[in-house]
């Protein structure tokens, strides 16, 4: 199955896709797409569909292309925030900071 699949299976048929299903789709918190559109740092395009509520749409297949484009370029996302008890223990028991662990075992 294919990634466009996925996401019109996700977004139940529809070319075009909310911003929610869109940010779900891709992991990240709606919040953080719409900051991003704001601040013109979105990976893709809206297409913005005025009707009675100004809904940002995107399209399946700039979505599809998008998520493809990440696997291929085979750069995982690092976790952020605050580091749990856990990370702490065994990034002190590598004899390293917990960044260096995350980006470690990120490649892993």
């Amino acid at each position: 199955m294919d990634t466009l699949d996925i996401v019109l299976r996700q977004s139940k048929g529809a070319l075009l896709v909310p911003l929610k299903t869109t940010a779900d789709l891709i992991g990240l918190e709606a919040q953080t797409l719409r900051n991003q559109l704001s601040e013109g740092r979105c990976a893709f395009l809206p297409i913005k569909k005025k009707n009675k509520y100004e809904r940002t749409l995107f399209d399946a297949r700039d979505i599809a292309h998008y998520i493809d484009a990440r696997r291929s370029a085979g750069t995982p996302e690092q976790k952020r925030g605050r580091p749990t008890i856990k990370e702490r223990r065994q990034a002190q028991e590598a004899g390293l900071t917990v960044q260096d662990w995350r980006r470690h075992n990120s490649h892993s």
